[in-house]
């Protein structure tokens, strides 16, 4: 995903977030303009009735 100023047109960064990618954790491009997050369907677990591929709390 990556934000742009609707005035101006520069891009915004994602800042706090590691760099690189990862199918289990949020991340950033090198110049943090770009984030690189996981996502899965909602109802995946029951779906293939295993745990999320993110992890749960």
């Amino acid at each position: 995903m990556r934000i742009k100023c609707a005035e101006c047109g520069l891009p915004f960064r994602f800042v706090g977030i590691e760099c690189g990618n990862s199918p289990f954790a949020p991340k950033v491009s090198v110049d943090a303009t770009e984030l690189r997050a996981p996502i899965e369907p909602a109802y995946v677990q029951e779906i293939l009735g295993v745990p999320s591929v993110a992890g749960s709390a």
